[in-house]
């Protein structure tokens, strides 16, 4: 069985969008937990619906290739590396860090 390199690709982008959305969601979250009033439900919830989702996108990488899905795995930790670098790139010198 050969491997398509379209499907490492796709799978790349669709796990590297699928990590924006997980991610993303965790900086949003984290960002408007002040105003809840119930914080700890609110991330609960926010957990679940982003963990629901990153599962089922990568079900369906699954689903279409092993390839597929190998590459949508990497393509969602380089997501959560570039997006952990560029929120702290963002927020750099705003927080002073504890010693």
């Amino acid at each position: 069985m050969a491997i398509d390199p379209l499907d490492i690709g796709i799978g790349a982008a669709w796990g590297a969008f699928l990590g924006l959305l997980f991610f993303g969601g965790l900086w949003w979250s984290l960002k408007d937990i002040s105003r809840r009033r119930s914080p700890r439900r609110f991330l609960g919830i926010s957990f679940f619906v982003r963990a629901v989702a990153a599962l089922a996108g990568l079900w369906l990488a699954l689903q279409h290739s092993v390839a597929a899905f190998g590459s949508a795995l990497v393509g969602f930790g380089v997501m959560r590396f570039l997006m952990t670098r560029w929120i702290g790139l963002a927020h750099k010198g705003g927080h002073h860090r504890a010693h």
